[in-house]
């Protein structure tokens, strides 16, 4: 049908590497949630480019965590190399050893800090991960907790949910019409009031293989439905 895939070079040297030596792929883990920086984010944050990537998501006891990165920091360099997107920062810590130490440049409350931090191991964390990390592989989206500045933004005011913080081009989420600022309030028929409670709902989800989400954007409410593969 004429279509190809491209694996990048480096990729398959470390999965080999790692092969080789150890007989699996063990992958690099930062704990951190990012989107990227768009127009109106620097804006807001009195950034001159859209260089680099933003924390949305900080996990409990995280690398990240641990070493006093903040939500709401720009990363902008790894080990002194631009971030230049989402996918390219994934793709260094996944494929990072766990152990390796990087330091990296952010941006924090308008002034540059660099931080070192040690990576740990995804095969060591994924029973205490937090679900959303498959909800964004699966459908492409990211949700974070409404704080007060943010309701106050988003006219959320005296209202519970997750706010949606970035969503994937051409993902499921995007063809069932989610954006960034739309505002969860229930999962399969269940309240929810935090990203605990959300990962809570959306693993119970796991069994019917059916996610049901009320999603209010504005003054707008609708249902939306997926089918989990």
């Amino acid at each position: 049908m004429g279509i190809g895939f491209a694996i990048p070079i480096t990729m398959v040297k470390t999965i080999k590497e790692q092969l080789i030596a150890h007989g699996k792929v063990d992958r690099g883990y930062l704990g951190i949630g990012v989107q990227q920086l768009t127009q109106e984010l620097a804006s807001y944050f009195n950034l001159e480019s859209t260089d680099g990537v933003i924390i949305a998501r900080m996990d409990e006891d995280s690398p990240a965590e641990k070493y006093g990165f903040k939500r709401g920091d720009i990363l902008l360099e790894m080990d002194g190399k631009p971030v230049k997107s989402v996918d390219h920062f994934r793709n260094i810590i996944a494929l990072s050893i766990p152990g390796t130490e990087i330091e990296m440049k952010v941006i924090r409350n308008g002034e540059q800090h660099s931080l070192q931090v040690i990576l740990g191991s995804v095969s060591e964390t994924e029973g205490d991960r937090l679900v959303s990390q498959d909800v964004i592989e699966k459908l492409g989206f990211i949700v974070q907790d409404l704080t007060d500045e943010i309701s106050a933004k988003f006219v959320y005011k005296n209202i519970q949910g997750v706010l949606i913080s970035n969503v994937q081009a051409g993902s499921p989420a995007t063809l069932a019409g989610l954006r960034p600022g739309m505002l969860i309030i229930e999962v399969n028929r269940s309240n929810v009031s935090n990203v605990a409670e959300f990962d809570k709902a959306f693993q119970a989800s796991q069994e019917s293989k059916k996610l049901l989400l009320l999603v209010r954007d504005r003054q707008l409410f609708r249902y939306i439905s997926f089918q989990l593969e």
